[in-house]
């Protein structure tokens, strides 16, 4: 028996033959897959321009919440332009600026060192890893923040799963207390479909 089921964007197909709709034809889930993905909801997926994105979150009772953002058609030189791109993004946010209202009390923007992205790289399971370590507020968003509106840990990776040309922007955020290692252990769970 054949049973495709279509939920927003992510398509899983159980049996041969079954081809989705927007997925070009291609049965498989478009996304980053995992056997730990089972103690999540998909909450929403959507197509922005040439991207794909969805999100999941912890179906136990914590806040945990993991975003996954897709971009096809990427070799390897456009893989790293992507990742090039992406972190030189981040590093913006975090750059010291000039204040748009300088006055006696600052006349830079600035955030605590504690508060930096902290830049790493692994192969784990034969897939390269880059990644950071950072923090984010209560609406899930990076950027310099007061200390006192940090509401998560996050882990924010990229991958290039090189056999289908697929970019992954993954975001995984939990609880401020959560250790970065079972956050990590979590995103290098993930997998290329």
């Amino acid at each position: 028996m054949q049973l495709c089921v279509l939920a927003g964007l992510h398509c899983l197909a159980i049996g041969s033959g079954c081809g989705c709709e927007g997925d070009g034809g291609d049965a498989s889930a478009p996304f980053l897959v995992s056997e730990q993905l089972d103690r999540f909801q998909l909450t929403d997926s959507y197509t922005r321009e040439r991207s794909r994105f969805a999100v999941w979150r912890g179906a136990t009772g914590t806040e945990r919440i993991l975003q996954q953002e897709l971009r096809t058609g990427a070799d390897a030189t456009q893989a790293a332009r992507l990742l090039a791109d992406e972190i030189m993004r981040l590093e913006a946010v975090y750059a010291d600026a000039v204040s748009p209202y300088p006055g006696r009390i600052s006349n830079q923007i600035t955030s605590t060192d504690r508060l930096q992205p902290e830049r790493y790289q692994q192969v784990r399971s034969g897939q390269d890893w880059t990644y950071y370590r950072l923090y984010a507020g209560a609406r899930l968003a990076y950027g310099t923040a007061p200390e006192e509106s940090i509401g998560y840990r996050s882990v924010l990776a990229w991958l290039h799963c090189k056999k289908r040309q697929r970019f992954y922007v993954v975001k995984y955020f939990a609880p401020l207390g959560t250790p970065w290692e079972r956050m990590e252990a979590f995103v290098f769970s993930l997998r290329c479909p």
